[in-house]
This record gives C-alpha cells, sequence and structure tokens, in this order.
C-alpha cells in the first residue's frame, strides 16, 4: 500500500506522515449528518476530528513550506482524499468515489488517541461504521 509513498515517520498514531502533505488517518468511528438539515451543511465529504497534539504536529510540519498553514486561529486543514482502504475489497466503486474527494481535518482538545470523522455522505458512513476502521491517505496542499 505505501508503495508509491515515501514514508518518513510511523511513530504517531493513529496518523503517519508519509510524504510532504500527505497524512495516513486510522479512523474508527463516522457520525452522519443529513445534509437535508439547513443548520448544519458542510461542503466537504467529511470533517476529520483529531487530537489537538496531532493536529498540532501536522501545522508544524506543513508550517516548514508554508508559514500560513501554522496559523493558530485556523480552525481546520483543507484536504483531499487520495486513497480510501479497509479490510475487504480493494479499489470496490465505493473507494473510487472517495477519491478526490475534498475533507477538511480539525482539531479537538477532548480527543486522546482516537479519530472521529462526521460525514455528509451515507456511504462513507456505513464503511466505517460497518466495515470496520479504514483508513484515508489525505494530501493538505501546502501551496
Amino acid at each position: 500500500m505505501f508503495s508509491n509513498y515515501r514514508t518518513i515517520d510511523t511513530k504517531d498514531e493513529p496518523i503517519t506522515t508519509i510524504s510532504t502533505g500527505i497524512y495516513l488517518i486510522n479512523i474508527h468511528r463516522a457520525s452522519y449528518l443529513d445534509i437535508k438539515n439547513p443548520k448544519n451543511p458542510i461542503n466537504v465529504i467529511a470533517t476529520i476530528i483529531i487530537p489537538e497534539n496531532h493536529y498540532e504536529k501536522i501545522t508544524e510540519d506543513l508550517a516548514k513550506y508554508n508559514k500560513e498553514l501554522s496559523n493558530l486561529y485556523r480552525p481546520k486543514l483543507d484536504g483531499i482524499v487520495v486513497r480510501v482502504f479497509y479490510r475487504g475489497s480493494q479499489q470496490s466503486q465505493l473507494e473510487k468515489s472517495m477519491n478526490r474527494k475534498p475533507v477538511e481535518i480539525s482539531p479537538d482538545h477532548n480527543l486522546k488517541s482516537k479519530i472521529e470523522i462526521i460525514t455528509n455522505n451515507m456511504n462513507l458512513y456505513q464503511l466505517i461504521n460497518y466495515r470496520g476502521p479504514v483508513g484515508m491517505i489525505i494530501k493538505v496542499p501546502i501551496f
């Protein structure tokens, strides 16, 4: 799976830096947001909520290349799904439909080691909650 990426740092689970601006994120649970509800619209396929210390590490890594990404008041990082993988058949239509979709990464000081996701895509919600943990490779553009 990682043959196309140069692994830099694998010690910080559940987030692994693969190369500049590309992160492997292991997601264990998803909440579904009904996009028909106008009170909570989101413009991305998912919001990935990660522990604040992991978020700080990501922004520190990215700030080496783009100082704007280290802004303390930045509420989230925008990213693009490069790959989705999970236990079971690979390269399914579901996986292919997730690729190149926009996501956002947000910090949460209440989370310790897990990662949660809020999604407006029922297929992604079902995949994570009924198929088990899902890995996503997310690319955060640095320029």
